[in-house]
């Protein structure tokens, strides 16, 4: 029987935690929490989006993508539904194709999980704060701040920095470098964007818009969906997409904007159409109350500003064509993102280069295993984090036991 630490109880070591204690492993799980999934619960407003119908290659960030490739083969959408289901958690596919627990709380899903580790012998040690790990005569030792113990495989499942509010170190980056691992330097993702204008008259307002990631003056990646209007700056899931390439030349150094087109779904000479017949209709009203009449009032008013336009004056032909531009491409410099503390994920993490696909363990020290978010893999919004984590947990729970 195999002594094996799990270090994280997050998402992907909660399940392999559960895989390694099926195939007869002898299963500590070490959290320095109070609680289990404490990230987990905040999943997904609260609903945890466990997967998607819609698992393209696309989704999924990493300077490996072969291997996540690799690493999701054999675990799709249907396989992680089946596997909820076996764990006694019925799963709905919503009509963008996330697919969250029927009881649409995170605690559900966090809850049976530990139940089931519990069922299997797991040992949770909670509040056991790993300082570090090391190995000697055949074996690991995992310090934490009470004692040492000694285990045959290791999994470090740590997640990553990204939400926590303290300032604190990346330990499963930390015991990764001390085995020699190559680190790809983290940067927050599915981050909120700080502007430099200030942009408070519209904070608030959320709306459907098509997102530019602009540098040098060139679109390099367009997303589509809601955007929140900020004191700071932008949010809403569109954003948050858009955030990892805006972090990743922000962090280069390069000028960044973003580009808004506020009506994504009609092209701006059909824009100008419809402003020219509303001008030809109303001509009594202010541009401001002209305005408002297809736009939001604070969104009005931040497109009057941004072209520096009276607001108290009548429209013209000249204004028509300003107005068109200026609505389908309202633009901002981006300054930073709110960084780690406020990121859902952290880009960057252990070279996939040096880890097993098929069992996610180390090709540097034989019994070290890595799973989820403290690996160079991120995703896109919409369940694409979690399934990475359920995936690698499993590989990685099922290879340490044999």
């Amino acid at each position: 029987m195999k002594k094996c630490a799990i270090i994280g109880a997050g998402a992907s070591g909660l399940v392999a935690a559960i895989e390694a204690a099926k195939k007869g492993a002898k299963v500590t799980l070490f959290e320095k929490n109070s609680k289990c999934g404490k990230k987990l619960l905040a999943t997904g407003n609260g609903r945890c989006n466990i997967t998607n119908l819609s698992l393209e290659l696309k989704h999924f960030h990493s300077n490996s993508l072969k291997n996540v490739k690799e690493i999701l083969k054999g675990f799709d959408a249907d396989a992680c539904i089946r596997y909820f289901k076996m764990l006694g958690i019925e799963i709905v596919a919503l009509d963008n194709k996330k697919c969250f627990p029927m009881s649409m709380q995170a605690r559900t899903v966090v809850e049976f999980l530990i139940f089931t580790c519990k069922e299997l012998g797991v040992e949770i040690s909670l509040n056991s704060e790993v300082l570090h790990v090391k190995r000697s005569n055949g074996q690991f030792e995992v310090k934490t701040l009470e004692k040492s113990y000694f285990f045959d495989r290791v999994l470090i499942a740590t997640g990553s920095i990204a939400s926590l509010k303290n300032d604190c170190i990346d330990i499963g980056l930390e015991v990764a470098k001390s085995f020699g691992h190559t680190i790809h330097p983290s940067f927050a993702s599915l981050v909120q964007l700080i502007t430099k204008k200030d942009i408070k008259c519209a904070s608030g307002v959320k709306w459907v818009c098509n997102v530019n990631v602009i540098v040098d003056n060139q679109v390099i990646s367009s997303f589509y969906g809601d955007v929140l209007f900020a004191s700071y700056g932008l949010s809403g899931l569109a954003i948050l997409d858009a955030s990892r390439d805006v972090a990743l030349f922000l962090n280069k150094n390069r000028g960044v904007k973003i580009g808004l087109d506020l009506f994504p779904n009609i092209s701006k000479e059909a824009l100008r159409g419809l402003l020219q017949k509303r001008m030809k209709l109303l001509l009594d009203l202010s541009l401001q109350r002209w305005l408002e009449g297809i736009l939001h009032q604070k969104l009005a008013q931040l497109v009057l500003d941004e072209l520096r336009l009276d607001r108290n004056i009548k429209p013209n032909s000249k204004i028509i064509n300003q107005l068109a531009h200026g609505c389908k491409n309202l633009t901002f410099q981006i300054e930073s993102t709110k960084g780690s503390k406020s990121a859902e994920v952290m880009a960057g993490g252990v070279s996939l280069d040096e880890i097993d696909p098929k069992t996610m363990g180390s090709k540097k020290v034989n019994g070290l295993y890595f799973s989820g978010e403290v690996l160079d893999v991120d995703g896109d919004c919409g369940g694409y984090n979690l399934h990475f984590a359920w995936a690698s947990g499993i590989k990685a729970g099922e290879a340490m036991a044999r």
